[in-house]
C-alpha cells in the first residue's frame, strides 16, 4: 500500500460511515440511547415525564419497612436510580432544571 493510499485510509476513519463501521453494536446502541434521552430531556414535557417516573420509583424516599414490600420497593427504586444515573451522564444540568420545574408545579 502506497503512502498516499495509507493517508486516504486514515482520513476515512473520521468520516461518519467509517466511524459507524468501527464502532461495536453495543457502543452504537449506547450512543443512540444517549441521543434519545437527550431528545426527551430537551423538552419541558419530556422532563416532566422523567421526573414523574423518578418520583414513582421512590428514589427520593426510603424503601425500608417491616414487610415483604421492601423487596418490591427496592426493585422500583433500583430502576429509578438507574434512570437518574442515565440522566446525569447525559446532562447534569437537566436534572437540576427538572427539579426546579417540578417544584414550580407543586407551588
Amino acid at each position: 500500500m502506497s503512502e498516499n493510499e495509507q493517508n486516504h485510509e486514515f482520513n476515512n476513519i473520521a468520516e461518519p460511515e467509517a466511524i459507524k463501521k468501527n464502532l461495536s453494536k453495543e457502543k452504537r446502541r449506547a450512543l443512540r440511547e444517549q441521543a434519545d434521552l437527550k431528545h426527551v430531556l430537551s423538552s419541558k414535557e419530556g422532563r416532566a415525564v422523567i421526573w414523574r417516573y423518578l418520583e414513582e420509583c421512590g428514589i427520593f424516599q426510603s424503601s425500608m419497612g417491616l414487610d415483604a414490600w421492601i423487596y418490591f420497593k427496592e426493585g422500583k427504586r433500583s430502576i429509578g436510580l438507574k434512570l437518574l444515573q442515565e440522566v446525569m451522564s447525559v446532562d447534569e444540568s437537566k436534572y437540576l432544571l427538572m427539579a426546579k420545574e417540578a417544584k414550580e408545579l407543586k407551588e
